[in-house]
Order: structure tokens, then sequence, then C-alpha cells
């Protein structure tokens, strides 16, 4: 028994070694890949680093897909990192941006009864609001006129992230030209 676990423990450490030597990002945890069948003698070390190859191709490429996300990316890979689970994260951001869209409605809904409300103070209870303010209330609701514009900038991967992170909080589309 015991040397069977000695086995067990120089099988794991020869495999913690590949691991190590590949291009791994550090987010991304062995424990995630690691299947215990791994350290039986039936399975063979080739086999093994084929297994973990595949895995790494498999974790840049979903990384990339994440990346292209145009809304919720960061909050995808996140959940992406600890699940290794492309569907889960893809779904997380599109369950942010339900959410987003429907704090959005609400906040518009919230003002029109404000200005509603208002409306109703300025003309001494009158349900029919004058037309300067009726045109102030429905510029309110009016989306606004978006336009692609392109361009390139030198940027830092700090600066970059900070772009994103800007991008993403004012739910601005962004593409690579």
């Amino acid at each position: 028994m015991i040397s069977l676990i000695i086995n067990w423990l120089r099988k794991l450490e020869e495999i913690k070694a590949y691991w190590e030597s590949k291009e791994v990002p550090d987010e991304i945890k062995f424990s995630l890949i690691f299947d215990e069948k791994w350290l039986n003698a039936s399975v063979k070390m080739p086999a093994i680093k084929k297994t973990i190859d595949e895995w790494l191709k498999k974790i840049d490429n979903d990384l990339s897909v994440i990346e292209d996300l145009p809304y919720f990316a960061f909050e995808a890979k996140e959940t992406y990192l600890t699940t290794l689970d492309l569907g889960r994260a893809i779904s997380e951001a599109h369950r942010l941006q339900a959410q987003a869209e429907k704090k959005a409605a609400w906040e518009a809904e919230q003002a029109r009864k404000r200005a509603e409300a208002e409306n109703t103070t300025v003309n001494y209870g009158s349900s029919k609001p004058s037309e300067p303010i009726k045109e102030n209330v429905e510029s309110i609701y009016e989306a606004p006129k978006k336009t692609w514009l392109g361009f390139k900038a030198l940027l830092s991967v700090e600066d970059a992230t900070a772009l994103k992170d800007f991008f993403m909080s004012r739910n601005i589309e962004y593409k690579a030209i």
C-alpha cells in the first residue's frame, strides 16, 4: 500500500512538473484540470501530457472568445477562470447584460415618473403638460444617436484595460480594427 502511495506521489510530481513547464495563465489552477485517474498505473504519461496540452489549447481558445465579447468580458473571464466552462462564462455575460438593460429601463421609468410628477406640480395639477416641458420630458427618453468612430491608440496594457473598463461602464460597443 505504501509503495502505491509513493508511486502516486511520484506520478503527481511528474504531472505537476509538466504542467509548470507549460505557459499557463497564472489564474488557471492545476486543480481545475487534474483528473485523479491520471494517478492510475494504467494511464501513461504521454496520454496525460496530451490531455494537458488539449486542455491548454481549449483554455487559450476559450479565453480568446471571452475577450471578444462586446460586454462584460471581465466578469465572464472571472467566471471562466473558476469553472473552465465557456458556456457558463458566456451565460454570465448575458445575464449581466440583461440585468444592465433592466436597470436602464427601470431608471428611465423612474426618470419619466419624476418628470411627470414635476410636470404636474409645475402646471398646478393640470394633466396636460405645457409644450416646453413636454419637449424636455420627451428628449429624456430619446435614445442618443450613436455612430461608429474608428481610431488607433498606442496604449500600455494598463491603459488598454482602463479604456476597456470605461467602455464597459458606459455600455459602449467596440471592436478591433
